[in-house]
């Protein structure tokens, strides 16, 4: 199987081969998937993929550490949710 193996630079890279027809498969987080013509046909199971969260944090170094700390939750916000899943991704809290 190696020698079909393609690597792309990145999800965005990988999805462009995949609707240019260079490739027939291709793997990425689903909320890199946008380019027409490439269809969706599943999430691998958990067995094999463990899930990706993303972890805001501000350092200690923050001009402005009370308003980071305010983007950060306005992020985490049910408000904010439904862009998440629009994305394919899984709002946190």
């Amino acid at each position: 199987m190696q020698p079909n193996i393609v690597r792309a630079q990145g999800g965005a890279g990988a999805m462009a081969l995949l609707a240019k027809g260079e490739v027939d498969i291709g793997l990425t987080y689903l909320s890199e998937i946008h380019d027409p013509g490439v269809e969706v046909v599943g999430l691998l199971p958990r067995e094999i993929s463990t899930p990706t969260a993303l972890v805001g944090f501000v350092s200690s170094h923050a001009k402005a550490p009370e308003v980071a700390k305010a983007l950060l939750m306005y992020l985490s916000s049910p408000e904010v949710a439904d862009v998440y899943k629009a994305l394919g991704m899984q709002p946190g809290r």
